[in-house]
């Protein structure tokens, strides 16, 4: 199976997927399945509200309103009495680093914007292609060199390392275009035909060093920067991509695999791109730096802008050869940074690719 014959498996397997996901789509759960402060007895005060408040509209009667309103104070009472003792019990049970989640950030996700002013000064007004004026603005480096062509290696996937990657995806992340989330992904790998499929498609993608056409396609969520005199300009937005979730999981895989070489190649004073040396892991260790030296320190923050978005693909490639990385994840990594493709979302509309 070749790179054609990888793209139309997994176009498949996922238009599969999709259109079994809207054949189920009228089975719910009751509803509270998602709020785990919620319980029986709560869904059953509920129903009783809805019988109730029928039989009100069907009947009338001032005493039957009253009651119904009195049962209904009681039971919202109910609700925020659980929801804190929940809240309460969990906020205990949580370390420092955990903590740091729930702290607000300056983030506002966008419904609608005005018009955009592209790279020739006019306005762009028509919905559909703000999202791509706003890309464009940006920065974002297009890669034009194609992908060569004709490699083939051999690689053992480790059936264990796979799964780890796939069931670290949490049910609840936002979902690329196609729409398929973490949970459902989990609950096919746990098929046995499932697990084969995945398997293969990974494996393949490895072999090839080649990333499927799928998995580089994404959905451009924007988001307002606060306190900008005119957001009619593309810098006075950030867009955030949401990426196919089996890519994410591969993309966890090839993280693990190249992991040998990163501790090489990086110093300790290197945060990111490493398990246990996150954003929040680096927070928790400046702080206990400053408990320790008496409340005095000194930070200088740096940002390089559009540096992620626009590493090169060969000085990344020229980095990873000189690391001594396997040709295979040499690339495959240059064949994720090339030809990707994103449609922007404000609100609800989803403009071109």
């Amino acid at each position: 199976m070749g790179r054609e014959g990888l793209d139309e498996v997994v176009e498949g397997l996922e238009g599969g997927i999709s259109l079994r996901m809207e054949e189920c789509r009228g089975r719910r759960k009751w509803k509270g399945g998602r709020k785990k402060w919620w319980d029986e007895d709560l869904e059953e005060r509920r129903k009783g509200l809805i019988r109730k408040e029928k039989e009100w509209r069907r009947d009338g009667g001032e005493g039957l309103r009253e009651l119904l309103l009195e049962e209904r104070k009681e039971y919202k009472k109910e609700i925020e009495r659980k929801k804190g003792d929940y809240w309460k019990e969990y906020m205990e049970r949580m370390t420092l680093l955990e903590s740091f989640n729930f702290v607000k950030t300056d983030r506002d996700f966008v419904v609608d914007i005005p018009g955009i002013r592209g790279g020739d000064g006019r306005l762009v007004e028509e919905e559909s292609k703000k999202g791509e004026a706003i890309l464009r603005g940006l920065g974002k480096r297009e890669e034009l060199e194609q992908e060569e062509e004709g490699f083939e290696g051999i690689v053992d996937l480790d059936e264990e390392l796979v799964e780890e990657c796939v069931f670290k995806q949490k049910d609840g992340k936002a979902v690329g275009l196609n729409g398929i989330g973490g949970k459902v992904v989990k609950m096919i790998w746990r098929l046995g035909w499932g697990r084969k499929v995945l398997m293969e498609v990974m494996r393949r993608s490895l072999e090839l060093g080649y990333v499927p056409r799928r998995f580089r396609e994404s959905i451009g969520v924007v988001m307002r920067k606060p306190k900008k005199r005119d957001y009619s300009l593309p810098g006075s937005y950030r867009v955030i991509k949401l990426l196919d979730v089996v890519g994410k999981g591969l993309e966890r895989v090839v993280v693990k695999l190249l992991g040998k070489w990163g501790e090489e190649g990086m110093g300790d004073e290197q945060w990111g791109a490493r398990e246990g040396r996150s954003s929040m892991e680096a927070v928790g260790k400046l702080m206990m730096s400053w408990e320790r030296g008496g409340g005095l320190g000194l930070l200088l923050c740096m940002d390089v802008k559009g540096g992620y978005e626009n590493v090169g693909v060969g000085k990344m490639e020229e980095r990873l050869r000189g690391l001594g990385v396997d040709e295979y994840l040499r690339k495959w990594v240059s064949s994720f940074l090339r030809k990707k493709r994103a449609r922007v979302r404000v609100g609800k509309r989803l403009g071109i690719g």
